[in-house]
């Protein structure tokens, strides 16, 4: 409960500033104490947020069919967790396009916290 809080605590302090996904990674490699130490960064249209789903938390930085950025919203596996509403969502076009409110087109910017100590891959399946 205490990292949630830390975060909390300095949401505040980096409303309007353009380098909050930087102080977002600072906080989670450095201070929040969460072991989510490695952060991955990805850029304009590099992550495919439908295809690519992940267990680990990633916070991303939307981009809607106006071309507009203002919006961000967190994914872990197949939910979404959006500051507008109460509850998670699960991760569709449909739910997507609803956060952006004009239209889902890309991810502008993404980044995926995940633990150091965990095999990037998928796990290979067991024959029978």
């Amino acid at each position: 409960m205490r990292d949630g809080l830390m975060v909390q605590d300095r949401a505040l302090a980096s409303v309007g500033d353009v380098r909050a996904m930087t102080k977002l990674i600072n906080i989670m490699q450095h201070q929040s104490g969460c072991g989510l130490k490695k952060a991955i960064v990805y850029k304009r249209d590099q992550l495919k947020v439908l295809h690519d789903i992940s267990k680990c938390p990633t916070v991303m930085q939307l981009r809607g069919m106006d071309g507009g950025v203002e919006h961000a919203i967190t994914t872990v596996g197949g939910w979404i967790f959006d500051s507008n509403l109460p509850i998670a969502i699960p991760l569709t076009k449909e739910n997507l396009d609803w956060c952006c409110r004009v239209g889902f087109c890309s991810v502008e910017y993404a980044v995926r916290f995940t633990d150091p100590k965990m095999k990037r891959g998928r796990r290979k399946r067991k024959r029978t």
